[in-house]
């Protein structure tokens, strides 16, 4: 019996996304890693984010500090063997560890793995399933689909955003659970881009089905196009920032 277990670790520069700057304050604590904006407080909504399976949290640092430079609270857990569905509370986690800030709603989203896992987190929510005092509105999906949860029903709104070289979760993944989303959902495809670029880990090796579709745009073009969606998103669920 062979065992194939392949961890993405973070390329090189990751780290530097890690250090606090005159834009944004890093901080690491415990499980929780916090992208604070300075000089944008109280932002109406914050984001918290789950890594895809068995990737190093850290390697999403560089495209989620964006996000939190454009004045927007930034949370993402370490979870348990890099596998979120092992650690969907950990998110919790970080949300209250963020409560210091005042934050109206959270939109909750994930690569993979990591946005099956936040809409999960998001349908236990409204279920009254969880203890916790967080408002969620919303739920977004790079390259991942809701195929554990349904939010047909749910007051939230989603975006799903999807590289049209995308191997490991392609669209007919992602129409066979479009039933699965709130009649709102929004769908964003980005022609040229894989599974593995809205990360910063390399290519998205393994055994097959979870062999990814070689990128036809360069990573820094996809996770752009990827943070762009994901902004407008955010005010559509929240507001702008309030600039102090």
């Amino acid at each position: 019996l062979r065992i194939y277990i392949n961890f993405k670790e973070p390329e090189k520069g990751c780290e530097e996304a890690l250090k606090s700057s005159e834009k944004v304050s890093v901080v690491l604590d415990g499980h929780t890693i916090l992208f604070l904006p300075k000089g944008k407080a109280n932002a109406k909504v914050g984001f918290l984010f789950y890594p895809g399976a068995l990737v190093h949290a850290h390697a999403y640092a560089p495209v989620l500090r964006v996000i939190a430079e454009e004045g927007y609270i930034v949370a993402m857990p370490h979870v348990p063997l890099r596998m979120a569905n092992l650690g969907k509370l950990r998110g919790l986690d970080a949300i209250h560890l963020a409560g210091a800030v005042a934050v109206d709603t959270w939109v909750v989203g994930g690569h993979s793995l990591g946005g099956q896992v936040a809409a999960i987190l998001v349908q236990d929510s409204y279920e009254d399933k969880l203890k916790t005092n967080a408002k969620f509105s919303g739920v977004v999906f790079w390259g991942s689909y809701a195929s554990m949860s349904d939010l047909s029903k749910l007051d939230v709104h989603s975006l799903l955003v999807n590289g049209s070289c995308d191997k490991v979760v392609t669209k007919a993944k992602n129409d066979r659970f479009r039933t699965r989303q709130p009649a709102t959902a929004e769908y964003v495809t980005i022609e040229g881009g894989n599974h593995a670029n809205f990360a910063n880990y390399g290519e998205h090796s393994g055994p097959w089905p979870l062999v990814d579709g070689v990128a036809k745009i360069p990573k820094e073009k996809q996770q752009a196009l990827a943070v762009d969606a994901t902004l407008k998103f955010l005010r559509k669920c929240g507001g702008p920032p309030v600039v102090s």
